[in-house]
């Protein structure tokens, strides 16, 4: 086990768990882009009121706002513990496990974005078609 204290005061150690959960955060990526789509399938499938479905996407497509902005927090606390572990281990052959990963990050990022657009897309026209029928039943039971 290896500590090191690098700038601003950012202690780390270097063990072989510490390490090997570098490999953990593509999964973390996908997890965070399936999440909404799971949200979706969830509150269409079930049988609650159209207000708690509105309410249910409002959270989503502010969720799916912000996730651009946390996974590329992610990806910079990633490329963090990359950087002070390349220093710290000095082994190429293990870096260069560190840089396969962080190429997928970057592949999954950018696939990322797309996926969250359409989800954005798709959220809201849910979002749209729910408060459109609750307005529609609130006018006919007006009327």
């Amino acid at each position: 086990m290896v500590t090191a204290n690098v700038s601003f005061n950012y202690t780390i150690t270097a063990s072989v768990s510490n390490v090997a959960s570098l490999s953990y955060y593509p999964l973390i990526f996908l997890v965070l882009l399936i999440l909404p789509l799971i949200v979706l399938i969830i509150t269409l499938r079930i049988n609650i009121s159209n207000s708690a479905k509105i309410f249910i996407m409002l959270f989503n497509i502010s969720y799916l706002l912000l996730l651009p902005g946390i996974l590329i927090s992610i990806m910079g606390d990633f490329e963090l513990k990359f950087y002070i572990y390349e220093i710290i281990l000095n082994n190429n052959h293990l870096t260069s496990y560190f840089s396969i990963i962080s190429s997928y990050l970057a592949g999954i990022y950018s696939f990322g974005t797309f996926i969250i657009i359409i989800f954005i897309i798709i959220s809201f026209t849910m979002f749209c078609y729910y408060k459109s029928k609750e307005v529609y039943n609130c006018l006919k039971k007006k009327y």
